[in-house]
């Protein structure tokens, strides 16, 4: 049991938004810099999924043993479909039973998730409060992951709070669970503050996990919490975080360097080309997505697709000299271009006198 640890799992306060207010809209940009990134933070190992699943902690363990073999194999289907991001599959395991369980709604709120259907998820959360059906964590963070994609941040941090103060939820988890699933629950709020890049109430929710724990925020949450720093291009707060980062003893890696350059869209050269020497000076090597975002910060935007010879007209020389340096640069290291820089080195030759 948790005992007396629990008191120290609090939230910092809501984010003072009109209630109902949907959040700034922010621009979710789907270039191939953001794709290799997703990549890079999975195959590393450094995107701890905030989606349903199965839990060690013994009361979710319970509540999983709980369905009949009709439950169970609704579970299995919405599972298969949502491996398959087949939203339509996973309606039709849905639609098997007219009694859904806590392991079938927090299954399909993950599906919603993976296959974007967030207005469905929202939909099946608050169909599972209306049956009074038993919430989970793995409920709380798949029904955060579904608010704050659909645009309804306020609720989600609204589902983060009853989340917190839910001690069934936290009912039985033990000594060597309770950082891994403190973190999960964070994990679910950075995230959601990333998505409208609500830097402040992303950093303090590390400050809670600072205080919850006996050991420092894991990169992972750094890395969420740096993704608000680029979706708000708050170069400042991105500096800061990663000289945190070093003072609790965390090695920044080439996927939050790539999350803070691109917080760094409107800043001066000389703080794009401190951020890229203190890369260099930490021994991490570049990597093309993180070059797209360095050369998208150069040119002061995210990488045109269509204007991107007014861009460059309209540069200053010694961003226009940094910029042929940086792409000079990487093929000479080997450092391959996405087709965004690679346009932009065509273009940068065409100017050349």
């Amino acid at each position: 049991m948790l005992g007396f640890r629990l008191q120290h799992l609090v939230l910092p306060r809501l984010t003072a938004w009109q209630s109902g207010f949907r959040g700034p809209q922010i621009a979710c940009t789907r270039n191939l810099a953001s794709r290799v990134l997703q990549g890079e933070r999975e195959t590393r190992g450094l995107q701890r999924s905030t989606r349903a699943s199965r839990s060690n902690s013994a009361s979710i363990r319970i509540v999983e043993e709980m369905g009949s073999e009709a439950s169970r194999r609704v579970t299995s289907l919405i599972t298969a479909a949502k491996n398959s991001r087949d939203w339509v599959g996973v309606e039709r395991a849905l639609a098997e039973t007219s009694e859904l369980n806590t392991v079938n709604y927090n299954a399909a709120m993950s599906a919603a998730l993976k296959c974007r259907a967030y207005d469905r998820g929202m939909e099946l959360y608050e169909q599972m409060c209306a049956a009074e059906t038993r919430q989970t964590l793995p409920t709380y963070t798949a029904a955060i992951g579904n608010f704050a994609r659909g645009q309804q941040y306020t609720q989600a941090l609204q589902i983060g709070q009853k989340m917190m103060q839910d001690l069934q939820a936290w009912e039985g988890i033990s000594q060597d669970e309770y950082f891994d699933q403190v973190e999960l629950a964070y994990m679910a709020l950075i995230d959601a503050a990333a998505q409208v890049g609500d830097v402040e109430y992303a950093t303090s929710c590390l400050e809670a996990v600072r205080a919850a724990c006996s050991k420092p925020p894991s990169i992972v949450l750094h890395g969420a919490a740096l993704n608000a720093c680029k979706n708000s291009k708050n170069a400042a707060a991105a500096r800061k975080l990663l000289a945190q980062m070093r003072q609790h003893g965390i090695q920044p890696n080439i996927v939050a360097y790539a999350c803070a350059m691109a917080a760094h869209r409107n800043e001066p050269l000389a703080s794009i080309n401190a951020l890229a020497s203190t890369m260099c000076e930490d021994g991490v090597e570049p990597t093309k997505a993180f070059l797209e975002e360095l050369v998208a910060s150069l040119i002061g935007s995210d990488l045109p697709r269509s204007n991107l010879n007014a861009m460059l007209s309209e540069l200053a020389e010694d961003r226009l000299q940094a910029l042929r340096s940086v792409l000079e640069s990487a093929k000479h290291s080997g450092v391959q271009l996405t087709r965004l820089t690679s346009v932009v080195d065509m273009r940068l030759d065409e100017m050349s006198p």
